[in-house]
């Protein structure tokens, strides 16, 4: 039901979602500021949840991280902190082999 409230109530034009993470894109921050109380309110009547982690209005431009990957406008990159892990291991496994 929160995937069809996103896209036909809010009308968000850009929509992601992996489990309970979520990201919206609107045009415009006002068109943002402007769906947070149907969003909370279908959140805690409809689905009897609540939104813990505090909400981020920003330009796109920036990106966002999400589920471990950096998400920009047409681009899609691993996150920082996801590269830095990687290096990591990949240093593990190449002493232990």
């Amino acid at each position: 039901p929160f995937d069809r409230f996103a896209k036909e109530t809010l009308r968000a034009p850009g929509y992601v979602r992996y489990m309970d993470d979520f990201g919206l894109w609107f045009a415009t921050r006002e068109d943002a500021r402007a769906s947070r109380e149907p969003l909370e309110r279908f959140l805690r009547e409809a689905l009897h949840l609540e939104l813990h982690a505090p909400l981020r209005i920003q330009r796109a431009e920036r990106g966002i991280t999400f589920v471990g990957f950096r998400v920009r406008p047409q681009v899609l990159s691993l996150s920082t902190r996801r590269k830095r892990r990687y290096r990591r291991a990949r240093r593990r496994w190449e002493e232990a082999y």
